[in-house]
């Protein structure tokens, strides 16, 4: 795969450094988390060859065994995580919140009321 030219000559991101109000200086996970997003943002705009070079890799064979065995070790499997699932509580809470039901519940207030 090669990219046909920079992809940064496409991007016309505003400056809005003076629109923008001060923020909280990051704490330490926060800060962690920012560089990590820092680093995925500039691997996005890096050249393929560059990252094959910085990654060790070869494009064609892929990671080694052993180098995939260490990232599996380091950063876990690559998937998602699953939210947790609702309790029924929260279900039947959901069910009678629906615009349908509401209007069925007022309804029958109403005619109970007309009665």
């Amino acid at each position: 795969l090669k990219l046909l030219g920079d992809p940064r000559e496409h991007l016309q991101i505003p400056n809005t450094d003076d629109q923008m109000p001060p923020q909280k200086k990051p704490g330490k996970q926060g800060s962690a988390q920012l560089s990590q997003l820092d680093k995925q943002a500039e691997d996005a705009v890096t050249p393929i060859d560059a990252l094959a070079t910085q990654y060790k890799t070869d494009l064609n064979k892929g990671l080694s065994t052993k180098k995939a065995a260490e990232i599996l070790e380091r950063d876990g499997p690559n998937e998602l995580e699953k939210p947790p699932k609702p309790t029924l509580l929260l279900l039947f809470l959901m069910q009678l919140t629906s615009f349908i039901i509401i209007l069925l519940m007022v309804s029958a207030v109403a005619s109970e009321a007309h009665f």
